[in-house]
């Protein structure tokens, strides 16, 4: 009987201690409480009051063995430094009651740490709706980055002359007019650079690892090259005629490295008229004290007879290189003289020399890229379709699938 009774003691004892250590349980959300971290680091390496680690191989809040702790005693296979803090602690209860009690792979630091990647990766997107969920499922088809939502871009390259290329009937205007509905036109022009500096810009405008580069690009420069050694300029501009050969052959190997490589047109460098030239230098270096140190010449620092000779050159490379060119001078100078009323200054080009030389270089491309030109006037070609073809009911299908069907 005394047997007995101690029996039903010893189980009321034990019901009544784990009815108050279930009670006593704190079922923690996703933020648990971290268990105490091993007193002695070096003891866990050596094996001695082994404990589960924190799997992390090191982080900014964690405690990490240096290699003098990580002795041989490390397990095999072991990272040479590894986190010294105890894995974060989890308590959960289950549907029936059950306490479950285990510890994560890492600890409370680690698990911060990862937090803010995620939140830092994350940051921009656009919160998830159940509009974009529908549409992720039903979307068919190029996903939106196979989508050329975009039009083709054309890249005028060059000086001054460039530069000013969207001046009153200047080239660049009319090649944005005649492609107006296929390409957008990109000035890259930079007053008194000569080829050696365009080299030096080459990385930058034209990017190898670009994913879409120009469909086209024109290339005009000589007239910097072309100013003589002896002047103030001609130690910041002058380039020799050899080494302008090589520069411009430069550029068309870089252009052609591009994938898909882009259509190249070369310019020739205008004709220059002489004393005019002389005359502007002398005005601009008497009203401008910067200037005055480098245009303050008694003779041109350029002349046309010098500017013929990058011409030659220039030539010579498109006939080497199979580029097409286009060559200025028989038209802003017939015979050999120069007509003044094409340039401005005696070295750019007038309204009426900009227009000239906007329609020789649209002849140019249609001549030498009749494929490209037949396609960038098209409008069946373009971005989006022409209204004209548009159907009241349809055509918001028509828009979108005119697009997907140019692929990047």
């Amino acid at each position: 009987r005394k047997r007995s009774t101690d029996m039903v003691r010893g189980t009321a004892r034990d019901s009544t201690r784990n009815k108050n250590e279930n009670e006593n349980v704190e079922v923690a959300p996703d933020v648990l409480t971290i268990a105490s971290p091993v007193e002695n680091p070096r003891k866990r390496a050596r094996g001695e009051n082994l404990l589960p680690t924190c799997t992390c191989t090191g982080c900014s809040g964690c405690q990490v063995l240096d290699a003098a702790d990580n002795s041989s005693t490390l397990p095999s296979g072991s990272a040479s430094k590894y986190c010294a803090n105890m894995p974060q602690k989890y308590t959960n209860k289950g549907r029936k009651g059950k306490i479950q009690e285990g510890y994560r792979k890492l600890c409370k630091p680690c698990l911060r740490r990862m937090e803010r990647a995620r939140n830092a990766q994350t940051a921009g997107a656009p919160p998830m709706t159940t509009a974009n969920k529908v549409k992720k499922k039903k979307a068919t088809g190029p996903t939106t980055t196979d989508i050329r939502a975009r039009r083709e871009r054309i890249v005028l390259f060059g000086d001054s002359l460039t530069e000013r290329a969207f001046e009153d009937g200047g080239f660049g205007s009319k090649v944005q007019d005649t492609f107006r509905r296929f390409a957008d036109v990109h000035c890259r022009g930079y007053s008194g650079y000569n080829t050696n500096h365009a080299l030096c810009m080459l990385n930058e405008v034209f990017p190898k690892d670009d994913r879409h580069p120009p469909v086209l690009v024109t290339v005009l420069f000589g007239s910097n090259d072309a100013c003589d050694l002896r002047s103030h300029a001609g130690k910041v501009q002058h380039v020799d005629v050899a080494k302008y050969e090589n520069n411009l052959q430069q550029i068309v190997e870089h252009l052609r490295s591009l994938t898909p490589s882009p259509n190249i047109l070369f310019i020739t460098p205008p004709p220059v008229h002489d004393a005019n030239w002389l005359d502007d230098c002398k005005k601009r270096a008497a009203n401008d004290p910067e200037l005055r140190k480098l245009l303050s010449d008694s003779t041109p620092n350029r002349t046309n007879a010098g500017v013929m000779k990058y011409v030659k050159a220039m030539q010579n490379v498109a006939k080497k290189h199979d580029v097409a060119c286009v060559d200025l001078h028989p038209y802003l100078a017939p015979s050999g003289f120069v007509d003044e009323t094409q340039l401005i200054d005696g070295l750019h080009l007038s309204e009426a020399g900009q227009r000239q030389s906007a329609s020789l270089i649209i002849e140019a491309i249609a001549k030498h890229f009749p494929d490209f030109y037949r396609e960038a006037t098209s409008v069946a070609k373009a971005d989006f379709p022409d209204w004209k073809t548009l159907n009241a009911d349809t055509f918001e299908t028509q828009i979108i699938n005119h697009a997907r069907a140019k692929p990047l």
